[in-house]
């Protein structure tokens, strides 16, 4: 049958010292009908801190704006180490898969491993993202969710809907699962090269 929607997804291991880099080891995009609806947001504005020792105060370059962990209240590292190792890919034309071990890119003593599965389907038109972490004592372990479209969280706190536009009906739906308890919180990051919709 004829698809009536486009939906991509992009990831990538890398690691903190690449050209122009963000520190944003284990990332990824989600598309849909070219609109990007959540994940990774980007560049920014160059400005003289773009290129200074400040640059990873930006909140669009360091990790905090990144669909990546913050691990123990730390953002990833900065450098050549903080580095993914891929430990499983495989690419069909319904599934991709690429698995990454990445807790190299965190400075967290008690982080023994951190392993993001990503899974992207394209007959059921759904990534599946899933972290696996193993610290040596209790350790807070965050992650955030990037969108630049507007949002709404369900009445069973777990399932939120992204909109596309408020042109459209398109819709992104993200079901939370864990295997602690779960708090959710919202940030706004100021970032000037993109409009907040």
């Amino acid at each position: 049958p004829e698809r009536t929607m486009t939906f991509g997804v992009a990831f990538k291991g890398g690691h903190n010292a690449e050209l122009h880099n963000h520190n944003d080891v284990g990332t990824y995009y989600i598309m849909l009908d070219g609109t990007e609806m959540g994940g990774d947001p980007g560049g920014e504005v160059y400005t003289r801190r773009t290129f200074s020792k400040d640059r990873y105060v930006s909140k669009v370059l360091n990790s905090y704006g990144h669909p990546v962990p913050v691990v123990g209240g730390k953002l990833q590292s900065v450098g050549r180490k903080a580095a993914a190792k891929v430990v499983r890919a495989a690419f069909t034309d319904d599934v991709d898969t690429l698995e990454i071990e990445y807790a190299a890119a965190y400075a967290v003593p008690a982080l023994k491993s951190l392993r993001r599965t990503l899974t992207f389907d394209r007959v059921a038109d759904t990534l599946t993202v899933t972290d696996k972490v193993v610290c040596s004592e209790p350790t807070a372990f965050e992650v955030p969710v990037i969108t630049y479209r507007t949002w709404k969280r369900n009445d069973d706190a777990t399932r939120f809907v992204f909109d596309k536009s408020a042109k459209t009906y398109r819709k992104l739906k993200m079901d939370v699962a864990a295997s602690a308890p779960v708090k959710f919180s919202t940030d706004t990051i100021e970032n000037p090269s993109r409009p907040d919709v």
